[in-house]
């Protein structure tokens, strides 16, 4: 009891990830903590916004974000987060990604997969870049791996369009 240390937590709701993060703030007031809350959610809205498809998996294998876009494309549900990647269609389908994934981390090169041919979940077909990037933190530690789902079906259809015309 004499070694344990406390903090005060905000009584905003934070998930366990975004507390942890303030009980290692050295002075987490409540102010502080309405700001990193403010902060932590304005990452998040940030990271929906973005028009590519993307998620993250992490050094075990397990899915930690997907974005709105994401969500929406491959699709992915909410109950998928936390889930791990082998046990989702996306780790097979459109490509098989965990090799993929385990290359990017052996080497810490992104990984760049073209033209990949994708039914979206209304049987339309599209093509899709896939960039396997490892997250490397300031200190040279790999974290995890985001991977970006890039949507080219519009340049594909115009490339083949001008094939045929020709």
């Amino acid at each position: 009891m004499r070694r344990r240390i406390s903090a005060k937590l905000p009584r905003a709701s934070l998930n366990l990830r975004d507390r942890l993060l303030l009980l290692t703030q050295p002075d987490s007031s409540d102010e502080n903590a309405v700001d990193m809350e403010s902060r932590v959610r304005l990452r998040e809205l940030a990271f929906d916004a973005v028009p590519t498809a993307q998620i993250v998996v992490d050094l075990d294998g397990t899915l930690v974000l997907a974005n709105e876009r994401a969500r929406t494309i491959i699709p992915i549900a909410p109950s998928d987060i936390g889930r791990p990647i082998q046990d989702l269609k996306i780790s097979y389908r459109p490509v098989e990604i965990r090799s993929c994934i385990d290359q990017a981390r052996a080497e810490r090169i992104p990984i760049l997969l073209r033209d990949i041919e994708w039914s979206s979940p209304s049987g339309e077909l599209r093509w899709l870049d896939i960039q396997i990037a490892p997250l490397i933190d300031p200190g040279n530690i790999l974290i995890g791996v985001a991977i970006t789902f890039i949507d080219v079906t519009v340049s594909k259809r115009l490339q083949r369009e001008l094939e045929h015309a020709n």
